[in-house]
C-alpha cells in the first residue's frame, strides 16, 4: 500500500512537496541575494 491508495493522499503529499520545494527555492535565492553583494 502507501500514498498511492487514495488520492486525497496522493494531493495532500504533492501539495507537500510543492510548498517544500518553493520555500527551499525562496530561502536559497534570499540567502544568495543577501551573500551576493558581500562577495562583491
Amino acid at each position: 500500500m502507501g500514498l498511492t491508495h487514495c488520492p486525497l493522499c496522493i494531493g495532500l503529499a504533492l501539495l507537500c512537496a510543492v510548498r517544500f520545494t518553493a520555500h527551499g527555492l525562496m530561502a536559497f535565492q534570499f540567502s544568495s541575494l543577501r551573500s551576493s553583494p558581500a562577495l562583491d
